[in-house]
């Protein structure tokens, strides 16, 4: 009797069990299901939804480490977004910045001289007040953020069509990724805006001119091949990021003022013209229909050298004319050649370079170790002593030759090689550059006339008979073997994504409306083709410069 009791219990036992397991497995299923559902719905539908689930994966762990903000301890990529949705906050960037600032400072004061001690400990000084709150910030628990980010006086007539703030990233909320912006970090030490809005004034570089009148190597590189934070601080600086786009905003919503046509000093060509918006912005208007490839090249350029943290790309701005339309109802487009419902791209107009005092040539050292075909490291910097200027230059001069080969912009310093080989004449290549331009006012350079770049260079470079233009810029490519950190470190980013071309093309149509207007067509393949492999060529050579200059 007891062992038949006991079988029955045993079998009722069994079957309590499997119809837990199946009810388990029941609602685990269909929990699968409804949240595949949720993620299929956010990520959305159409010809843009390839960007946005690249986004997903990969621009958001690279706006997250842009920005700035703690790095998680995770050992990959995909472990770096997880704790990212889990833990990230929108901050303000201004917070971001000073706290990286700060581990920056003390970072390089413990690796340099006493003099530039001295010299940097004042620098804080200066700035103490400014960075007084930042050691108490969590960034980690912090849920606020700016709520003046976009209080400007010029927006006041258009404060309903004020961009949105940036708010608390939830987990899975993969909408918001769309209101990061992929930032360099911003200024590193205190800077006093001009009058122009276009660039800034350094008002700390005197005090480091007083203690020193020229720098040899150990001053200027660290870590083997990154320009010191001594050297950069040389640099005059343009626009932050946010500065330019909250001019992009506030330009996209602007009307048209007046339009001129265009002059020897004043935006060139014919078909193109200057333009004044109603908020005071000037802008060189570029248009050239039906040739819609040198348009997206100039506002993709751009977009990329935001990626890249660079700011001496003026900012690029797409605009399409409608005479009937309240932006362009107050002119007549006709006057400079234009008809309607045409993109335009409007680049902003950058004062003090309208004389020929603007005008650029090479570098002296840079054009020797071109010629000789030898290298600019940190053992060539040890043995020579550069004056501030010469050194602003070359900062200036190794992240051009960076983006030019990215882009493959052949209207610079290229066509001069191209030229000095055509000739059979090495003098070309003393010559004033093309497309450099120099503020008589700042000496800061402006890489200005992008429009070849990423479409049209593509194109001429694999698709024509233009493969020389890879050998001209990779033998410019090689003279430099010292960059920028804060550059390296976003191509080393892109290079790591597997689509990089969809991370520059999501973050430039987060800020461009009218992105959608171009056809993806083969000059586009190309494009999306090329565009890895250039990126992985650089950092190729980056990760050379590090080996040779450990």
């Amino acid at each position: 009797m007891k062992m038949f009791l006991v079988r029955i219990m045993r079998g009722k036992t069994r079957s309590f069990l499997y119809g837990a397991l199946s009810v388990f497995v029941v609602t685990f299923l269909l929990n699968v299901m409804v949240l595949r559902i949720n993620l299929i719905e956010s990520q959305g539908t159409g010809p843009k939804s390839e960007i946005t689930h690249e986004l997903n994966k990969e621009e958001a762990y690279l706006n997250y480490m842009a920005r700035g903000q703690r790095k998680p301890k995770a050992a990959n990529e995909n472990e770096y977004l997880k704790e990212f949705l889990q833990h990230s906050v929108i901050k303000d960037s201004n917070s971001l910045t000073q706290e990286k600032t700060m581990n920056s400072f003390q970072d390089y004061k413990s690796a340099i001289n006493d003099k530039n001690n001295i010299i940097l400990q004042t620098l804080d000084g200066r700035n103490e007040e400014k960075f007084v709150d930042i050691k108490s910030v969590n960034y980690e628990d912090e849920n606020d953020y700016d709520e003046d980010e976009y209080d400007d006086e010029d927006n006041e007539e258009n404060s309903d069509e004020k961009p949105p703030k940036n708010k608390i990233f939830e987990p899975g909320d993969f909408v918001n990724v769309s209101k990061i912006i992929f930032a360099r970090p911003l200024l590193k030490y205190q800077d006093v805006q001009n009058n122009e809005g276009s660039e800034t004034v350094d008002n700390n570089e005197d005090l480091i001119r007083q203690n020193y009148q020229t720098l040899s190597g150990e001053h200027i590189v660290t870590d083997g091949i990154y320009w010191s934070d001594l050297a950069e601080k040389i640099v005059p600086k343009g626009m932050d990021q946010d500065e330019a786009f909250q001019f992009v905003h506030r330009s996209q919503h602007a009307s048209v003022k007046s339009i001129h046509p265009p002059s020897w000093n004043k935006c060139g060509r014919p078909k193109n013209a200057y333009v004044v918006l109603d908020n005071g912005s000037s802008f060189c208007a570029r248009y050239r229909d039906p040739h819609n490839k040198l348009v997206l090249g100039e506002v993709m350029s751009f977009y990329l050298s935001r990626l890249l943290g660079m700011d001496n790309i003026p900012v690029v701005v797409l605009a399409i004319t409608n005479q009937t339309s309240r932006h362009w109802r107050n002119v007549n487009i006709s006057s400079v050649q234009w008809q309607s419902g045409k993109v335009v791209a409007l680049i902003q107009w950058t004062p003090y370079m309208e004389t020929v005092k603007s005008l650029v040539s090479i570098p002296k050292i840079l054009l020797k170790t071109y010629e000789s075909s030898s290298v600019i490291n940190k053992n060539y910097l040890r043995n020579i002593t550069l004056t501030f200027n010469e050194i602003s230059e070359l900062v200036q001069w190794s992240s051009m030759i960076l983006f030019d080969y990215i882009t493959g912009h052949y209207d610079r310093f290229a066509s001069m090689q191209d030229g000095a080989e055509q000739e059979h004449r090495q003098g070309v290549l003393s010559e004033k550059v093309r497309n450099l331009l120099k503020s008589t006012k700042t000496n800061k350079l402006w890489f200005i006339d992008n429009e070849s770049g990423l479409f049209d260079a593509y194109d001429l470079i694999y698709n024509t008979a233009g493969n020389s233009f890879i050998k001209y810029h990779r033998l410019m490519l090689q003279t430099m073997c010292v960059f920028e950190k804060s550059m390296v470190d976003s191509i080393s980013r892109l290079h790591l994504s597997e689509n990089p071309h969809l991370v520059l093309e999501g973050f430039a149509a987060r800020h461009e409306p009218f992105l959608d207007y171009f056809s993806k067509d083969y000059v586009y393949s190309t494009f999306k083709e090329k565009f890895k492999d250039r990126i992985s060529e650089v950092y190729n050579w980056i990760q050379h410069c590090k080996l040779k200059n450990r």
